[in-house]
């Protein structure tokens, strides 16, 4: 699949210090208005990125918007967790995250493994009905995720942009 994240590939991160992610926009914070950090799992160590704000706010970057991506896992499990991370990394200059929502179609979540990503986002209900064979409850957990990252998201001042796997090959 497209996917990287480590809950579908299996795998570690290896991450910038938070000083070197510092360092770097000091050194251009001057020739740019704004930074996009194309990296799906931004969110995925919430110490890592309360770090990186800790070092960036002091750059006076008060002009400067920043982009990143999310999982919509990550936001969720941020939502769940009443964390006030997205609210700080709007106060840094956060304006957009850009979330893999991939499809509505679960035969295509299927195929990429994004389904499972939902798993660990389970009720103890739905985790019952998934133990009992009803994989459709992971399809309606990735549709209640999306709805809810963008809720959690524009309540924080960030807007979600959702992207999608276009030509999927059971997919018209």
């Amino acid at each position: 699949g497209f996917c990287v994240n480590p809950s579908v590939r299996k795998g570690k991160i290896r991450r910038m210090s938070p000083e070197r992610v510092a360092e770097y926009i000091a050194s251009v914070k001057d020739k740019y208005r704004g930074f996009s950090m194309q990296d799906e799992d931004f969110l995925s160590d919430p110490k890592w990125v309360a770090s990186v704000l800790e070092q960036i706010t002091p750059l006076g970057l008060e002009n400067v918007l920043f982009e990143s991506g999310a999982s919509l896992r990550d936001i969720e499990e941020l939502r769940l967790a009443n964390s006030l991370l997205l609210s700080q990394m709007h106060e840094t200059g956060w304006g957009t995250f850009t979330a893999g929502v991939d499809s509505f179609v679960p035969e295509t979540l299927r195929r990429y493994k994004k389904d499972m990503l939902m798993l660990g986002l389970l009720s103890h209900e739905q985790r019952e009905r998934y133990d009992l064979g009803d994989k459709s409850v992971l399809f309606e957990r990735h549709i209640q995720a999306t709805q809810n990252a963008a809720t959690y998201a524009l309540e924080n001042g960030i807007y979600l942009f959702a992207s999608y796997i276009i030509g999927a090959p059971n997919e018209t």
